[in-house]
């Protein structure tokens, strides 16, 4: 507080005066006490003696611990800084002529057997008292200083109020825990808010309460949740809570409760408070763990009230936990806001690749469907697919390991032969396999591995440990897959003679981002995503990827664990292992195209009219509307971004035309997450392909389109 107070220990009457507003009160601010009245404070506060200290020329009341429980009353807190005529005849029964006479006379007197003034319901006792004055250097009395010594009969219900005030304290501590315990389980910012008004209301038996966080942009403090207010006071409150002078702003600036009644607030608060009958206020601020202020909380109550330390020291607890609590719920909001700009960037930023990748990879088709003699040519024809391959699976694990992180991923649950998808992984890593001069030796069980499961997902388990495997072995190396079943499990094996984990970073293998060399990890590219995204897939799955090594510089093993389900009738295998696209020839297709990207739209129309096609080609949705009114388009493969008509709208009224409902409409965009594909299934596309589409994967879609029999069957299950 002030100079020749800081040895003091903490109690009671230290803390009440610690919070009151003194601003307004007889003595002024406490700044401004003097330093005779700092050495009687301290004096009085120091004794272990029930002392009264009666200052200045209202006699206004200071008093220590000893005293408090000496006169052992509820409103005996109330009397703190009142003038001795407001509050004598609550102290004794005895007239107030016996203080007075020390003040005039500057002479001590003792008086023997005082009747302390019964509150009503608690045991009344006397006591003798000595008064002596506090003298200035000039011989004028200051002060006057009452030492207290209780009758024996008192101590009995002094007891009695020490087990009363530890019941209460026990009750108060249980109710913070319970407060505790709801706050934590809240995700709900307004309920957070709620179950903090109940608390700090519940505390002190407040009439109402209101809480006002700071909105760091405007510096205002804004009402977040009340409790008690009418209209007209939270309408007001905030405005009034803006000014300099209000009790709010001195709160926050001390950092510091201010205990207050009507008369000593600001005038406007005041003018409210009568209107509300608001007798007594209280405000405390809101610090957070570091430091800053969150905002502030407000008790109202229509009757005169002085709270006891046990009550505010209850309801300090329950704003420090409020608190942590509203700082830990912005910044699980902040998190959220992050995570989610991070998904947005992550979108475009997928997108804006995907764009130069389309006409590259069909360039890349164009250029296999007219075979060059040149070797050199077909050497950068096959380096330009690998690398253009290899981009497409970064972009497409960065967001597919978001998805599963957010929990957006749904798997088909088909039944399907592992083996299958064993070899397709092989097959798809063939070429890089043979770039790195690698030797590979694949052992498939002789029995099928049924199990289910989405098959695309699957593949991208095992193409991205077979391509973990090529990534991290020298060139000449020895990658081996088995696959086998145990237990009613299928065990899959991946060996390499690579570089091998460190026993050390072998718990860490599959955490994301996670690269146990950096150096090595730059130097053979990579995100630190692919056995990620790996592990949580075959999670998805139900089972799981466990990593090995001996250490560095001798090689790694993968396995993987998937349940198998039982082993199906050989006809029925037989007939699952045929199925696949139909070889059927294809129809000659009438093919609108419309992308803005013009080397997308003109290399996929190439490559559809090298496959005998008839396509025609647009750059806005606007000339596509055109041309499906004119040709009478049978397939339109429209992107989503376009001027004039996005693709949405487009399809829309393309359905809306004679022919409309007969027409192939697919999105072709390089927005590949959930929503979108579920905006264009609304907008009346029957299939989504994300950018750079896999030539195969759309030759295969209007073939099937091309038969008569697909063209009629309504559940065609090719929607991508």
């Amino acid at each position: 507080m002030h100079a020749g107070l800081e040895d003091l220990q903490d109690g009671e009457t230290l803390a009440r005066l610690r919070v009151l507003d003194w601003s307004q009160s007889l003595l002024g601010p406490q700044r401004l006490w003097s330093d005779a009245l700092l050495r009687a404070l301290g004096s009085c506060l120091r004794s272990r003696v029930a002392m009264h200290l009666w200052w200045g020329p209202h006699r206004v009341l200071l008093y220590n611990d000893a005293s408090a429980a000496l006169f052992a009353s509820r409103h005996y807190a109330a009397l703190l800084g009142m003038p001795a005529r407001g509050c004598w005849a609550r102290l004794w029964k005895h007239p107030l002529s016996v203080l007075e006479a020390v003040f005039d006379s500057g002479c001590a007197t003792a008086a023997e057997d005082l009747c302390i003034a019964n509150d009503a319901d608690r045991p009344g006792s006397s006591a003798t008292c000595l008064f002596a004055p506090l003298l200035s250097p000039s011989g004028r009395v200051e002060g006057v200083q009452c030492a207290c010594i209780r009758s024996s009969g008192f101590a009995v219900g002094a007891r009695a109020e020490q087990e009363l005030h530890a019941s209460e304290e026990l009750a108060g501590l249980r109710a913070l825990q319970e407060l505790g315990t709801r706050l934590l389980q809240a995700e709900a910012l307004p309920q957070v808010l709620e179950d903090i008004l109940e608390g700090c209301i519940g505390s002190q038996s407040a009439d109402a309460a209101v809480l006002q966080l700071t909105d760091a942009e405007t510096k205002s403090l804004p009402i977040a949740a009340q409790r008690g207010l009418s209209p007209e006071h939270a309408a007001r409150l905030p405005s009034l809570s803006a000014h300099a002078d209000s009790t709010s702003a001195r709160a926050l600036q001390q950092r510091a409760w201010i205990v207050t009644d009507q008369q000593r607030l600001p005038a406007a608060e005041r003018e409210l408070a009568q209107a509300a009958g608001w007798r007594s206020v209280q405000v405390a601020p809101l610090i957070g763990r570091h430091g800053q202020t969150l905002g502030v909380c407000s008790l109202y109550f229509r009757r005169e009230r002085q709270p006891s330390v046990r009550e505010l020291h209850l309801t300090d607890l329950t704003l420090r936990l409020a608190s942590l609590v509203l700082e830990r719920k912005r910044d699980e909001q902040a998190l959220r806001e992050a995570d989610l700009r991070k998904d947005e960037f992550l979108a475009t930023l997928a997108h804006e690749l995907r764009n130069p990748l389309t006409p590259i990879s069909y360039a890349v088709q164009i250029l296999r469907a007219s075979p060059s003699e040149d070797s050199a040519v077909r050497t950068a024809r096959d380096m330009i697919d690998r690398q253009v391959q290899h981009l497409v699976r970064l972009v497409d694990d960065l967001l597919e390991v978001t998805r599963i992180a957010r929990g957006r991923i749904q798997l088909r649950q088909d039944r399907l032969d592992l083996k299958l998808t064993l070899v397709a992984a092989v097959e798809a890593c063939r070429t890089l396999i043979e770039g790195a001069h690698h030797e590979i030796k694949v052992q498939l069980s002789e029995e099928p591995l049924w199990m289910v499961g989405d098959a695309t997902r699957l593949l991208q388990v095992f193409v991205n440990l077979l391509h973990n495997a090529v990534k991290y072995t020298p060139a000449g190396g020895r990658i081996e897959l088995c696959a086998g079943s145990a237990a009613g499990q299928a065990v899959v094996r991946i060996n390499d003679s690579g570089v091998g984990i460190a026993r050390g970073e072998l718990e860490r293998i599959f955490e994301m981002y996670v690269q146990v060399d950096s150096s090595l990890e730059r130097a053979r590219g990579g995100l630190g995503i692919g056995l990620t995204l790996a592990q949580n897939l075959a999670r998805l799955h139900g089972g799981r990827i466990d990593a090995a090594s001996e250490g560095r510089g001798r090689g790694s093993s993968f396995t993987v664990y998937l349940p198998l389900v039982p082993t199906l009738s050989t006809d029925r295998a037989s007939h699952l292992q045929r199925q696949g696209p139909s070889e059927a020839g294809s129809q000659r297709l009438r093919v609108l195209i419309a992308d803005d990207n013009v080397d997308a739209a003109e290399s996929l129309a190439l490559l559809l009219r090298q496959c005998g096609h008839d396509v025609s080609t647009a750059h806005d949705g606007g000339a596509a509307l055109h041309l499906a009114a004119q040709l009478h388009p049978q397939v339109a493969l429209l992107d989503i971004g376009m001027p004039q008509l996005n693709g949405y709208e487009a399809c829309r009224r393309m359905r809306a035309l004679p022919e409309g409902a007969s027409i192939l409409l697919v999105a072709v965009t390089g927005w590949g997450h959930e929503a979108v594909r579920r905006r264009a299934f609304e907008a009346g596309f029957d299939h989504h392909l994300t950018k750079p589409v896999e030539f195969e994967q759309l030759t295969a879609l209007l073939r099937r389109f091309g038969e008569p029999a697909a063209r009629e069957d309504p559940e065609d299950p090719g929607h991508e």
